[in-house]
């Protein structure tokens, strides 16, 4: 079964988030070392969350220094948030657009050999 077959299958069921399609470019365009691949995904992905969630807190956090702790000052601090997400934002299209367009494969890899076939042995 190939893996665009079993992406549109999936997408059928429910409507995949971004991590899920980043996942599906991963293991397509590698060759060998699918287990590196997606460790190094999965990586990236927690460090974005553990440095962008703390600064992000921050901001919000200036926001509300000085003020009242009710639901004005919450609002009034919510846009800066924003407002410093837009240059990440960017930044980020802005490389997903410098990304190599490839174009999914049709079939599956060769099965992988084990290390009792290479010798001969059963």
């Amino acid at each position: 079964m190939n893996l665009c077959r079993v992406c549109l299958n999936s997408t059928k069921r429910r409507k995949p988030d971004p991590a899920f399609w980043s996942k599906v470019k991963t293991y397509d365009s590698v060759k060998a070392d699918l287990g590196t691949a997606t460790s190094t995904v999965l990586l990236f992905r927690a460090l974005g969350s553990t440095v962008g969630i703390p600064i992000f807190g921050g901001i919000l956090n200036a926001g509300l220094a000085g003020r009242e702790p009710n639901a004005e000052a919450f609002a009034h601090a919510i846009p800066l948030v924003f407002l410093a997400g837009v240059p990440v934002a960017l930044v980020s299209i802005v490389l997903a657009l410098r990304l190599q367009d490839r174009p999914l494969r049709d079939g599956s890899l060769d099965p992988p050999t084990t290390e009792l076939t290479r010798t001969g042995r059963k």
